[in-house]
């Protein structure tokens, strides 16, 4: 019986951890955190996934997901807006 209770309680957290996993890597790709998720228009969503990852983890992804140490540019307090980068570009 214990055997069992150990297996029930080992699935429920990796399947807990799966989903919870699935949903935060789907944030990273919108650039996006939990707070900002539903929220509309997304102003600091890059062009791309790949840019958006980049923005998060830094120009080497590996690096950036192996080591927590400062792999992303600037100081983390501004950030690339595309929306306001397009009306600079305009004019």
């Amino acid at each position: 019986l214990s055997v069992f209770v150990v297996f029930l309680l080992a699935a429920a957290f990796t399947l807990g951890t799966i989903i919870l996993g699935v949903y935060h890597v789907s944030l990273a790709l919108r650039n996006l955190t939990t707070m900002e998720d539903g929220v509309n228009p997304n102003e600091f969503r890059l062009p791309s996934a790949l840019d958006n990852l980049r923005e998060i983890f830094g120009p080497n992804l590996l690096a950036g997901l192996i080591s927590p140490a400062q792999t992303t540019p600037g100081d983390g307090t501004i950030f690339p807006r595309p929306h306001l980068m397009a009306k600079l570009k305009d004019e």
